[in-house]
């Protein structure tokens, strides 16, 4: 992928493990590269997506704790 976006492998890496930020020209080029929105590569999440894709992807940075108190609300607000 770094070769796709003309950067070097090790400087990809960084990006990977937030050890560094890539600047606006270097999104630009990810986008230009994969068709990633520039939602999703800025914020995670594509903001012209379903309703239910925003949930889901929130509800999967839950930590399982968070989950589980979450799903034992629904089920008593929702007699489940």
């Amino acid at each position: 992928m770094a070769r796709r976006v003309n950067r070097n492998p090790t400087q990809w890496s960084r990006w990977e493990r937030d050890k560094t930020t890539p600047s606006m020209d270097e999104l630009i080029a990810v986008h230009k590269a994969t068709g990633a929105s520039l939602d999703w590569l800025l914020l995670g999440v594509d903001m012209g997506s379903s309703v239910h894709q925003r949930l889901l992807f929130l509800l999967l940075k839950l930590p399982d704790r968070e989950v589980v108190k979450l799903v034992e609300w629904l089920e008593v607000r929702f007699s489940l």
